[in-house]
């Protein structure tokens, strides 16, 4: 580590390399800066990789001092580096013109520019440290730098983003390709003053050369400079990314804030080779006193009203010979407890919130509930939760905060999406979108306490009944006629049911949100999505549902007592959106609605990213029918094709077995796009050959492929030799030796952005002119990702084609 004894503005050296470099930038307090790589894995005169040349200039530039010390890594074995002519600078640096030889003469006026010859190693530790602190005393150095008019251009000073693109053009292995932050969510958007809070910010990137360790989360001033780095954003499935490399990023950062603001944050990355990071416009984190804090079990919940006292919620079963619920209050952090009130329980006409008439205005307090018996005996106790001390936003010494949302103006920030037709009626009545094993593939991949080892296994209800959770999805869905993803998205959004990998606490009004019935999974999930059928055959008969919503007639949404938080005017666009809006009447805080709850919104962010990005679990496969000879597939079922596609002759086929000349395989509608990554893990098995006919034994027979058509692959009349981004064929028929593949495959595919594609998947034996039953192939691909470049239709559910 090179460390400074005051911030710097500027570090450069020029490196030579046989081991990739990295290079990292820290502030005064050790929290990351910057992270670049060098271009190439080796620049040296005699091996270097093609197209490079010793003596790379690599560093970092800002626009104020900011930089403490520097790291440098490259080979952990050591000696794998050396550089030259290390520059540093606490004030703006004058870049010379490419092939000029500069001596900059150092005065009193801050600027030090040392050179530091020949260092070598797999790191930069504590010598190199050493020897530049005491050269940092020297009054008088001279220096010289040389270089290209490329790789100056990248120490120019870092620009302040002021554009909506974040987008920047680079080259990379002779190709053109653009880094682009595509989309950035933050969860909470809204957090409380005074209390740590995490926070998931999640960017959704694309493009060549994003560094796995290089996107940063920062807090910048109102001028774009960078104050902090809150936290590095991940791809790799781990610290709360849901899917390793499908492009979004995802970091849990522990915010703290003391008063009420608005935070501007912008999403940083790196960029291999380039010093100059993608940046993104800037997006706000609400600090406020009047949001809805909750304890750790998430079972009870508060909000500071101010003047207007503390609303308490909580959710979960109560004891059956529960007599009263006792809310107590504490003055934060010093653990005395006393009762404010015991309310008398009565579970048919009991109505939440419970009230404690303090003024909020007066300090931070903590709060607990405890449910009394009969004899006044404490049945159960929540855990407390601490609320933040209210501070009127207009009196806050940060930036003023946007209007409360119970206040009429706030329906002018409405989002237009409230009023779109975010779910189909075709898509929302599609009860064969996905199937039992899609159901059950889903509810594996996302870790959730519902998954069982195959379909036909059970989960144990909480009245001791089993039932196997993806087939009741699926039946559900096929009595009352709704989308299995409808399904899946409202389990989600009412109680995580579909990511918690142990059973959540049961919300107040069930599992489903379903007030009034039974509380097991199979009754909720049952109770919830007949009432989506009943609201629909209640407009199609009464042309409305009870609650006064209908296609293209404006009404009102309602959070809070009478209203008081959100009263916002939405005109539904058709039947689906309709009953959505009487299951949830409520806009929520991403489309600028009440900001405690997710509302509708958060219908939107779960369908999409969080559980239907990747498309694989919603792709309709078929097989090839109509071909002349059945094709040999499997599982031939299906309702239990899920992400395995099995293909060609049984498991270990003699080499003198029979396969019928055919098409053996699936082909699965995508919607349109500009473009797909898929991702398959192989493994496949030949007797037969697929390549040129140069001797005997060899010839386009069987051909293995992945590729992604405007069609379906039998419809597309092929002919060998076959080109696609996936192929594999064996290497000679007829030796007695079986030729092999197991491997994951990974490729990028441009498609119609206008019209429906097809991921084709399968073993090839019928295109002519080789075409015979002799020597079988046979194999299986399980499909891992199957990701759009861009979000696919609207905001709401994705119509999949067949």
């Amino acid at each position: 580590m090179i460390k400074f004894l005051s911030p710097m503005r500027f570090v450069s050296a020029f490196f030579t390399y046989a081991a990739p470099l990295e290079l990292a930038a820290f502030d005064s307090n050790g929290v990351l800066l910057d992270l670049i790589v060098s271009k190439f894995s080796n620049n040296t005169l005699v091996s270097g990789d093609f197209g490079s040349s010793p003596n790379e200039l690599l560093g970092f530039s800002y626009t104020s001092p900011v930089i403490s010390s520097v790291t440098i890594m490259g080979d952990p074995g050591g000696f794998s580096f050396v550089f030259d002519d290390l520059a540093f600078s606490t004030t703006a640096l004058s870049v010379p013109e490419p092939g000029t030889l500069i001596l900059v003469f150092l005065t009193g006026a801050g600027i030090l520019l040392v050179r530091v010859t020949r260092w070598a190693g797999g790191c930069i530790g504590a010598t190199a440290s050493t020897v530049l602190s005491k050269l940092a005393y020297t009054a008088f150095i001279a220096f010289a730098m040389l270089g290209s008019a490329a790789s100056y251009a990248q120490l120019k000073p870092r620009p302040v983003p002021n554009s909506s693109s974040a987008t920047m053009t680079l080259s990379l292995s002779g190709t053109t390709e653009a880094v682009t932050i595509e989309s950035i969510d933050v969860d909470p958007s809204v957090i409380p003053n005074g209390i740590p809070t995490e926070v998931k910010v999640r960017a959704v990137i694309s493009g060549v050369g994003v560094l796995p360790t290089g996107v940063a989360a920062q807090l910048v001033d109102n001028n774009g400079r960078i104050i902090r780095t809150l936290g590095i954003l991940r791809d790799d499935g781990t610290a709360g990314d849901e899917l390793s490399l499908d492009g979004t990023y995802t970091a849990t950062i522990l915010i703290s804030e003391d008063t009420p603001s608005e935070l501007r944050l912008q999403i940083s990355v790196a960029v291999k080779g380039k010093l100059l990071r993608v940046a993104s416009s800037p997006f706000y984190l609400s600090v406020r006193s009047d949001t809805t804090v909750f304890n750790k079990a998430k079972d009870l919940w508060a909000i500071n009203l101010g003047t207007g006292g503390i609303a308490v919620y909580f959710g979960g079963p109560l004891p059956t010979n529960t007599k009263a619920l006792r809310l107590l209050r504490s003055q934060h952090g010093s653990n005395t407890w006393e009762a404010v009130q015991d309310f008398d329980y009565d579970a048919e006409n009991f109505i939440l919130p419970l009230f404690d008439g303090i003024d909020g205005s007066l300090g931070m307090f903590d709060y607990k509930l405890q449910v009394l018996g009969l004899s006044g005996d404490v049945l159960k106790d929540f855990g407390s939760l601490t609320i933040p001390k209210f501070i009127d936003s207009s009196s806050a010494a940060e930036t003023a905060l946007p209007a409360m949302l119970s206040a009429p103006a706030a329906s002018a920030t409405i989002d237009p999406a409230v009023n779109s037709a975010f779910i189909s009626d075709d898509v929302m009545e599609d009860s064969t979108a996905m199937n039992p094993q899609q159901i059950l593939d889903l509810l594996t991949e996302r870790g959730s306490f519902l998954k069982t080892k195959t379909i036909d296994d059970t989960y144990t209800d909480t009245d001791g009944v089993k039932f196997s959770p993806a087939q009741l999805i699926y039946d559900l869905a096929q009595k009352y006629r709704i989308n299995p993803q409808v399904i899946l998205v409202t389990m989600q959004k009412e109680s995580l049911l579909v990511t918690s990998s142990s059973k959540p606490s049961e919300p107040a009004d069930g599992w489903m949100g379903a007030k009034g019935c039974a509380k097991t999974f199979r009754a909720q999930l049952d109770c919830g999505v007949s009432r989506f059928r009943k609201f629909l055959d209640d407009i199609d008969s009464k042309g409305e549902t009870i609650g006064g919503w209908a296609p293209n007639v404006e009404n009102k949404t309602c959070a809070g007592s009478s209203c008081s938080w959100e009263n916002l005017s939405v005109t539904p666009a058709n039947r689906a959106t309709a009953a959505f809006w009487q299951y949830t009447p409520v806009v929520g805080k991403n489309w600028g609605g009440y900001a405690g709850v997710g509302g509708q919104a958060l219908n939107i962010e779960i369908w999409y990213p969080s559980l239907f990005k990747n498309l694989v679990n919603i792709i309709q496969w078929k097989d090839c029918g109509g071909c002349p000879t059945p094709p040999e597939v499997g599982p031939e079922d299906p309702l239990r094709r899920g992400k395995v596609i099995r293909f060609g002759a049984p498991l270990t086929p003699l080499e003198s077995g029979f396969q019928s000349p055919s098409r053996h395989g699936f082909s699965g509608g995508l919607p349109p796009n500009p473009s797909y990554q898929v991702e398959l893990d192989c493994n496949l098995n030949t007797w037969d050959s697929y390549n040129a006919p140069t001797a005997g034994g060899t010839g386009y027979w069987d051909v293995f492929l992945v590729n992604i058509l405007q069609v379906k692959y039998w419809d597309s009349s092929p002919f060998d030799p076959i080109s696609a981004p996936f192929t594999f064929g064996g290497a000679q028929y007829g030796d007695g030796l079986p030729s092999s593949l197991k491997k994951k495959v990974s490729f990028k595919v441009t498609t119609s952005a206008a019209s429906p594609n097809f991921l084709n998947v399968l073993l090839d034996t019928g295109t002519t002119p080789s075409s015979d039953s002799a020597f079988p192939s046979w194999g299986q691909c399980t499909i891992l990702k199957v990701l759009p470049s861009v979000r696919p239709g609207t905001n709401g559910l994705v119509d999949m084609p067949e």
